[in-house]
């Protein structure tokens, strides 16, 4: 064997310390991009998925898995920007500002996309309703806007060409090909009855010579809610007919009541509970768009047990666990309101809920805790761009009715009706849901959960 000298001792040694060092170095390069077990990191780029500036860098991101970040807004004239994110195949777009839960290791990318202009005119082609005015990109799908006349015997519809014959109604869906035109043809409404926008003017004439017809959901398209009809012009609140309610007649005029969401105000103060030593309420994703609007300003003595996009289902396998294990950690003795606010998802199974809810009350109940159960609050069918098989303002009416008789009325009922349906109605609420800002007819603006929300409080204060 060969000798080793001391010389050579060193010399291996210094060389086994680089070795060392350069995979520490490497290896502290890879665990700079690591994290904790249960954490993702939110990467986001230009178009081509290139982390191409610092200020892409600067957006970066480490947090748990399943929590909720808000996208980087950013803009250019001319353009609408999505970030984009590709997953299984599939790319899903999101606006800058958007909420977006993150439940993998993500990156976002920047794109740009070129916006064209659709005009409106009046019958000449000499005026313009700047106020109808619409930007979008090519290939996408707009709304032809309503636009009402000061006759209650003409309708208004829309041409590619002055006084053209190819007509469009209001409310038609048109794709986006490039900047377009469009111009108002004046038409004499056919008879029958004359459903009027809110100001005047034939929105759409119904034929009831049976005497079947009922009131149609409206979209208003700016997210202003139409309540129901009236006989008399301009009302904002306290609609005569609701969407499903028979038309009454087989010829005559009613009026849009239109709620403003200029109107739609937050109260003044957040409500505090008092009669209670703390409130539970448990439901689905209009639960979950209420604690987001009261954020930093709910009370600490008010508590929420939710699940999205859910119904009686998970509150058999999973929820009401949930509820007691929040509840466990109250004292015993500590005077409780438990407010249920399901049945949006599953309409159907009203049935069910009134077994189940029977189920559980003795326990709740000898757990020190009042039961209430909130009403299924106003949905717009015309708003929403989802399936409409499963909901309809019809079926939200049915499913209300019977919770309150099976379950919160007579002398040995186990519940508390708590009817903010109705009041929402009456006076007016505004949907946009919390993610996107879409006003998609079945959430609400943080304003209209404000106020259910302090409705909810006041009730509870009086017992």
């Amino acid at each position: 064997m060969l000798k080793v000298t001391e010389k050579w001792k060193v010399a291996l040694f210094i060389l086994l310390m680089m070795t060392v060092f350069l995979m520490s170095g490497t290896a502290k390069k890879v665990s700079a991009d690591t994290y904790d077990v249960g954490q993702c990191r939110v990467v986001f780029a230009n178009s081509k998925g290139v982390v191409s500036t610092q200020l892409y860098k600067s957006w970066e991101q480490i947090v748990d898995a399943g929590s909720y970040i808000t996208l980087p807004e950013y803009s250019k004239s001319g353009y609408r920007i999505y970030w984009t994110v590709k997953y299984n195949g599939k790319t899903t777009k999101y606006k800058p500002g958007a909420s977006v839960q993150i439940t993998r290791n993500t990156k976002f990318c920047m794109k740009y996309y070129k916006l064209y202009t659709v005009r409106f005119y009046n019958p000449s082609g000499k005026g313009e309703f700047k106020n109808l005015r619409v930007q979008a990109i090519k290939g996408e799908r707009i709304t032809l806007p309503e636009r009402s006349l000061n006759s209650d015997t003409k309708t208004a519809v829309w041409a590619t060409k002055i006084k053209g014959t190819s007509t469009k109604k209001p409310g038609a869906s048109v794709k986006v090909t490039g900047n377009m035109k469009f111009y108002v043809v004046v038409k004499s409404a056919p008879s029958g009855v004359k459903l009027c926008y809110n100001t005047g003017g034939v929105w759409k004439t119904i034929t009831n010579t049976a005497g079947t017809a009922t009131f149609p959901a409206v979209n208003m398209k700016n997210g202003d809610m139409c309540l129901g009809w009236s006989r008399k012009k301009g009302k904002s609140t306290l609609p005569n007919y609701k969407t499903g309610d028979k038309i009454p007649s087989k010829s005559g005029t009613y009026y849009m009541v239109v709620f403003k969401k200029t109107m739609d105000r937050e109260p003044a103060q957040i409500k505090t509970l008092t009669s209670y030593d703390s409130v539970y309420f448990v439901g689905d994703s209009r639960t979950w768009g209420m604690m987001l609007s009261l954020g930093e300003r709910c009370p600490s003595n008010v508590h929420f047990v939710y699940r999205r996009r859910e119904g009686l289902s998970w509150l058999k396998s999973d929820g009401y666990k949930k509820l007691l294990s929040r509840m466990s950690n109250e004292p015993a003795d500590s005077k409780k309101a438990v407010i249920f606010n399901f049945g949006v998802n599953d309409l159907n199974n009203v049935n069910k809920y009134v077994k189940y809810m029977k189920n559980i009350s003795g326990k709740l109940k000898r757990n020190n805790s009042d039961l209430y159960y909130m009403s299924v609050n106003p949905y717009n069918s015309a708003m929403y761009a989802g399936s409409k098989s499963r909901r309809s303002e019809a079926k939200i009416a049915s499913f209300n009715k019977t919770i309150y008789n099976k379950l919160c009325k007579g002398r040995n009922k186990r519940y508390t009706y708590i009817n903010t349906c109705t009041g929402l109605q009456k006076y007016g609420w505004i949907s946009t849901r919390p993610e996107d800002g879409v006003h998609d007819g079945l959430h609400y603006s943080v304003a209209t959960y404000l106020r259910i929300y302090n409705y909810c409080i006041n009730y509870l204060n009086r017992y």
